[in-house]
């Protein structure tokens, strides 16, 4: 079975590999209704520092000539070091979802946020990510059998049409409500 955390720092990669190719302008609307590039970066990138200290890790300073790329690098990278501390992964922690999860079910959710949203800000500043093939397989994997909840316009859209010879990642991506 992956190692969780290496999950996220995959996730994250991916996410900062996106971010260091954004422009000044992030006004542009992404594929999540009502959101920006500049609203995806704001949330996925808010996560990681209020996660790593909220779960008992500390994030270092970060230089004040940082680029939004290596900030975000830093933060997670303070993030997945909380995450590899013993007992904090089986910690109750507040659920989006109402109520309380182990903190190791949450880092599951913020790992499948971040790699859904890298593509998402991939295709508001007009490019493409290639997501990690097996990653992305598990969090599709691990998400169908959620559908019911995740099925609300806060989290996913319904499902778009697509060929089912489609590419994996284009068909994951119209599962979880985008047009790929």
């Amino acid at each position: 079975m992956p190692d969780p955390v290496d999950d996220y720092e995959t996730a994250a990669k991916g996410f900062a590999e996106v971010l260091a190719r954004c422009g000044d302008d992030l006004s542009v609307p992404s594929p999540c209704e009502g959101w920006t590039a500049q609203d995806i970066v704001d949330h996925v990138g808010g996560g990681a520092p209020y996660y790593a200290e909220a779960w008992g890790g500390e994030v270092p300073p970060i230089p004040d000539d940082a680029d939004r790329a290596t900030r975000y690098e830093i933060q997670a990278r303070a993030f997945a070091d909380t995450c590899r501390k013993p007992g904090v992964l089986e910690q109750q922690v507040p659920s989006p979802l109402g109520g309380e999860m182990p903190a190791g079910m949450m880092l599951g959710i913020f790992t499948a946020d971040t790699l859904i949203h890298t593509w998402d800000l991939a295709r508001a500043i007009g490019g493409d990510a290639q997501l990690d093939q097996d990653l992305l397989q598990r969090t599709w994997d691990g998400l169908r059998p959620m559908e019911e909840v995740l099925r609300r316009p806060e989290i996913f859209g319904p499902p778009v049409p697509i060929d089912d010879s489609a590419p994996m990642q284009d068909r994951a991506m119209a599962w979880f409500g985008r047009q790929p």
